[in-house]
């Protein structure tokens, strides 16, 4: 018999997660419409694992990487969750640059206009009421070199940030758990034991 008798509600990393997405895709085409920035018209994607083609580049991909706890008591813990945010850029060369240095130098700027926004005051709670973010901060920026795709040169960033947030549980009285009272069951196959209802 299940003892948790509610629906386990949306974790705070997974708020934090979409709110991330939407704080970059907002003051990004904020940029492109209201200061003509186009080079960050691009769309932000969560979690994409299929590999994008040029014609979808640039893009941003948004990826929950971790969650480490500590401060663990009844009904609550603290965890420092770390996203990546892998920017994909890409370039032809032209008659006064090459493509390699141009998706290098876009990339840069991107990936510091993320940076910049991430670390603005106003963004320092993402938007959420106090006290729910504790701290954040970007742990890193690193860039690949560039390839060369066809015609164009297509790079790579990742910038790490990271999120203190809490995670808590509903605090319920109970029931007494006896060993007769559940319906699931330990099963063994030739890959293991697991467990059944």
């Amino acid at each position: 018999m299940a003892l948790i008798n509610l629906s386990i509600p949306t974790q705070n990393f997974e708020l934090v997660h979409n709110r991330i997405g939407e704080i970059l895709t907002e003051e990004l085409q904020n940029q492109v419409l209201s200061y003509y920035r186009t080079e960050f018209d691009m769309k932000v994607w969560k979690e994409r694992d299929i590999q994008f083609n040029q014609a979808e580049l640039p893009s941003i991909n948004v990826i929950m990487e971790r969650a480490d706890y500590d401060n663990m008591h009844l009904g609550q813990t603290d965890g420092n969750t770390r996203y990546f945010i892998d920017a994909y850029y890409k370039a032809k060369s032209t008659q006064d640059s090459l493509g390699d240095e141009l998706a290098s130098n876009r990339l840069q700027k991107l990936l510091g206009a993320v940076a910049y926004i991430l670390r603005d005051p106003k963004y320092k709670t993402l938007g959420f009421a106090k006290p729910f973010i504790q701290h954040t901060r970007i742990e890193s920026m690193v860039f690949g070199k560039p390839i060369k795709q066809d015609a164009s040169h297509v790079v790579l960033g990742r910038l790490a940030f990271i999120v203190r947030v809490p995670e808590t549980n509903v605090l319920v009285t109970a029931p007494a758990f006896a060993g007769n009272d559940t319906q699931v069951s330990l099963q063994q196959t030739d890959q293991g034991y697991y467990w059944t209802i």
